[in-house]
């Protein structure tokens, strides 16, 4: 099977309109009120994705911290028991996750979750474990960068007899996504000069 399956008429109009709808949402998000379930389920109605994980970058900690997951509540429990994580608000270690989101292409297709480099080996074992009892198939990373700096990524999921869908508006999404978080990074950044100033002249002497 291809590893895109393109969508036709009016579901490609749909798509499109889903889209644009969701970079006018972006453009009304603040710093302090950016609604990061909607980002996932946004993508998995673009991708067809039956599971979407988003990771944010954290360049201090050098790690990926998930903020937002989508998919089957009982599926993801009982994943979460067998991996003993909890989503979200799990830390991946950069080792694992940085080369990944770090690639050329902003989509990078996997034919399972064990396949991922770096993997450890009782990590894999229990990915293929879970992958077999849900009827789990491919897996993609989608690098959320912008302009070389890396954002974040997410984690798709798709079902044994599916592929990706609409990678050309996946990629635009996820460049979507990046922009949304520059301006919000140097939003919170201004902000916090701000308040280092006010706080600077309440201290100085007359």
């Amino acid at each position: 099977m291809p590893d895109d399956i393109p969508v036709t008429g009016q579901d490609q109009v749909l798509q499109e309109k889903l889209l644009f709808d969701t970079a006018r949402i972006f453009n009304r998000y603040t710093a302090s009120d950016i609604d990061y379930q909607l980002i996932v389920e946004r993508m998995a109605a673009l991708s067809g994705a039956v599971f979407v994980l988003f990771n944010s970058f954290i360049k201090e900690e050098n790690s990926f911290q998930s903020l937002a997951v989508t998919g089957d509540p009982v599926v993801l429990r009982e994943a979460q028991q067998v991996l003993g994580i909890n989503l979200p608000g799990y830390s991946w270690p950069s080792d694992l996750v940085l080369p990944l989101a770090q690639r050329k292409d902003t989509i990078t297709l996997f034919p399972s979750l064990g396949a991922f480099p770096n993997m450890p080996r009782d990590l894999q074992i229990n990915l293929d474990l879970l992958a077999k009892r849900f009827t789990a198939g491919k897996a993609a990373i989608v690098s959320i960068m912008h302009e070389n700096k890396l954002y974040g990524d997410f984690l798709l999921i798709f079902y044994s007899d599916e592929d990706i869908k609409n990678r050309d508006l996946v990629a635009a999404y996820a460049d979507l996504v990046s922009l949304l978080l520059l301006r919000v990074q140097a939003e919170f950044e201004a902000a916090r000069q701000k308040s280092e100033i006010e706080a600077f002249f309440s201290i100085s002497p007359d």
